[in-house]
């Protein structure tokens, strides 16, 4: 891909996240669990994945979140956000170029918001100074399976007709994530 095109690919990625971030903070979630939403900027995260060079996909996600939490929290919202950012991605993008072949992408979802609800417990308890906060993670695992079952689908769908538009290339074996 030219220099050009992957800019404005990243930038337009960068753009369409941000807006789903603050699209969910518009929608009410049926449950009073402090963290637990759905993380419709993954959808965009899953895409980068399949779209970008590593370096390119990880300066996504921290930009990603740097712009999302200076726009709608603040300081220690950043460090939670991008300790489970980091985490979840370096989880998805393993699981899809070592496992890929034999996972599906919900499946790959619903690892990648576990570790990423995983990570910001364990930058919580770093904060905090206690390790207590470890004890709210069955909860936040049973939002994550829901949650990212549905990320998973969403990007799912939209990987299978971008590969179909010719979009994106990637091996076969990769197929059966999104098929």
């Amino acid at each position: 891909m030219k220099i050009s095109r992957k800019i404005t690919t990243i930038a337009m990625m960068l753009c369409l996240a941000i807006v789903l971030h603050l699209l969910e903070q518009l929608i009410p979630l049926p449950t009073s669990i402090p963290g637990a939403k759905l993380g419709l900027a993954n959808i965009v995260t899953l895409v980068a994945i399949f779209m970008l060079k590593p370096i390119e996909t990880i300066a996504f996600v921290v930009v990603r979140v740097f712009v999302t939490t200076f726009l709608t929290a603040g300081p220690t919202a950043f460090l939670f956000s991008l300790a489970g950012a980091a985490m979840s991605t370096a989880i998805m993008y393993g699981a899809v170029f070592i496992l890929g072949p034999y996972l599906s992408l919900p499946t790959i979802s619903i690892m990648g918001a576990i570790t990423h609800n995983i990570g910001q417990l364990i930058m919580a308890s770093i904060i905090l100074q206690t390790g207590g906060i470890i004890y709210y993670l069955p909860v936040l695992i049973g939002s994550a399976l829901i949650s990212g079952l549905f990320i998973g689908l969403l990007a799912g769908n939209i990987l299978k007709f971008m590969y179909n538009k010719d979009y994106i290339r990637f091996k076969k074996a990769y197929l059966t994530i999104v098929s």
